[in-house]
């Protein structure tokens, strides 16, 4: 009996230390010249944000630069530049295309920190053009 009442609370502390846990994603949009970054931020990064949200993830977005994308009617903030990331934080990746003509510039930093995050075995997403990255 006091077997299974130690198994039991062990079995419960796990399961409720993995609950309380922050799941946290890293964003990585690609920087450059937009044909429409209004669109861009409104049907990749604004949706992307609502599903993990929704989910209960948090998220992070990081960029080369570390400046915010600027539309001429919606802006997103950047949280810090890629070089500044530590990927052991995070849960996953997610890399939307923003429309970035193909294939566009594609950060070193963000290439290394994608095979990073695949060595630890980080699930990673990427969208249209942002598959060069991977």
């Amino acid at each position: 009996m006091k077997k299974i009442l130690i198994l039991t609370t062990v079995l419960c502390t796990l399961i409720c230390v993995d609950l309380s846990a922050q799941h946290k994603v890293l964003m990585i949009p690609r920087e450059g010249s937009y044909s429409d970054l209004d669109r861009s931020i409104q049907n990749e990064i604004v949706v992307m944000l609502s599903f993990l949200y929704d989910a209960g993830y948090t998220v992070d977005i990081a960029s080369q630069s570390g400046k915010p994308f600027i539309g001429s009617n919606i802006s997103v903030n950047t949280k810090r530049k890629i070089s500044d990331v530590n990927v052991k934080e995070y849960d996953g990746i997610i890399l939307p295309c923003m429309s970035v003509g193909m294939p566009g510039p594609i950060s070193k930093e963000a290439v290394d920190l994608v095979k990073e995050g695949n060595i630890l075995g980080l699930p990673i997403a990427a969208q249209d053009g942002s598959v060069y990255i991977i």
